[in-house]
């Protein structure tokens, strides 16, 4: 028999941790940024822990899965909706059920959620892969429990595949990018010694570089000095809670082997930072920074030799984040397709009222009112480039 049980806060979750963790591990294409642990920091960096709404599937009085929601407010003219979905959407990482059955733990949570209280407005279920099958095991489970969702286009998401080799990849790279890296790296190499210090969890609580504490102290003053999106054209922000996140997560990162981290040095001047999350020859990029007074241009030197080292490690799959903008687009050769799944239960009138203010908005040629997951802003978000979608339209 099948029970779902709910988590409303951190305190309460806190209690079935290890049993979070424990069937992370087994989790088919699992990233760090499913675990527990990345799941906690976010939700106390984004001011929502007392709002979640985290469904644990049992089988038989055994746990074999969690579907990790939140309920996030957002501000409407009709008041403040509640939208039942993931807290990482924006980080790009498919961010769905944790569990080896992912069949029947989609069957039970939407099962669960079409039955029970409702204390959300609608269901933002963000982070499919458009041709995955994720994706259609939700939309099979919506169709056996008459639960109607609408499928809306999310957000491309860039890859570097190194799997041809550093060469290849290079001299097939946008010529204007390859030529910015040349020049600055000339540039800095005129200014002293250049060098990249990179250091990786190889083991629990070991890594690969002697040095590493003073290495990630240099990462860390670099991140916090400088921008949350330092690439893009978008308005001026610190980032404190891109350094904050990172350090949340760092021990338990290197406990399971995964955090890999590297600092730009002239001469002993750290000059820029990256820090990502590398599993099974796959490397999710988290920050790229440049130190403050340095060039912009010092990132993709960085970049340029940390893609290059990574073709000798193994990591031939960097996923970078859309919302680094030029270095983005410049880099990445491969890029697939998200989508989300939108459901609207019939009572919930203001969504509705929502909707059909927007068709008659459109009609008269007005200004739309912005609704949907990124059209308005959230009080607690990251100040990252915002995409333009309109998921209740």
């Amino acid at each position: 028999m099948l029970i779902v049980t709910e988590y409303h806060n951190l305190e309460e979750l806190k209690t079935v941790s290890d049993v979070w963790n424990r069937l992370w591990s087994q989790t088919p294409d699992s990233s760090f940024l499913h675990s527990y642990e990345a799941f906690e920091a976010t939700c106390a960096l984004t001011g929502l822990r007392d709002d979640l709404k985290v469904l644990m599937v049992s089988l038989m009085g055994k746990p074999i899965g969690f579907v990790p929601f939140v309920i996030r407010p957002m501000e409407t003219s009709l008041g403040t909706l509640r939208v039942l979905t993931f807290p990482m959407e924006e980080w790009f990482s498919f961010y769905n059920t944790i569990g080896p059955h992912k069949t029947i733990i989609l069957q039970a949570a939407i099962k669960h959620l079409k039955k029970s209280d409702r204390n959300w407005d609608y269901l933002d279920w963000t982070g499919l892969l458009k041709q995955g099958r994720e994706k259609e095991r939700l939309e099979t489970a919506g169709i056996l429990h008459g639960m109607k969702m609408e499928q809306h286009s999310s957000r491309e998401c860039s890859v570097i595949n190194l799997e041809k080799g550093w060469y290849s990849f290079w001299t097939n790279a946008d010529a204007e990018m390859r030529q910015t890296a040349h020049s600055m790296e000339r540039r800095l190499q005129g200014m002293g010694r250049l060098r990249l210090m990179r250091c990786r969890s190889i083991a629990e609580n070991q890594v690969d570089e002697p040095g590493e504490n003073l290495i990630y102290q240099h990462l860390q003053k670099i991140l916090s000095e400088n921008l949350a999106n330092p690439i893009g054209k978008t308005k001026e922000r610190r980032g404190t809670r891109n350094s904050e996140f990172i350090s949340r997560i760092h021990n338990a990162a290197v406990g399971q082997a995964v955090a890999d981290w590297s600092v730009l040095y002239v001469d002993d001047e750290p000059i820029a930072a990256a820090y990502g999350l590398a599993h099974q020859g796959r490397l999710e990029m988290l920050s790229l920074s440049s130190r403050v007074g340095w060039p912009m241009e010092s990132r993709l030197v960085l970049m340029k030799m940390l893609l290059e080292d990574s073709c000798r490690r193994g990591d031939l799959n960097i996923m970078i984040p859309t919302t680094w903008g030029s270095v983005a687009t410049c880099l990445r050769n491969e890029t697939f397709t998200t989508c989300r799944f939108v459901c609207t239960p019939m009572t919930s009138w203001k969504v509705h009222a929502l909707k059909t203010t927007r068709i008659v908005q459109e009609w008269l040629g007005k200004p739309k009112e912005p609704v949907g997951f990124y059209d308005e802003k959230w009080n607690d978000r990251r100040d990252e480039r915002p995409l333009k979608l309109n998921v209740l339209a």
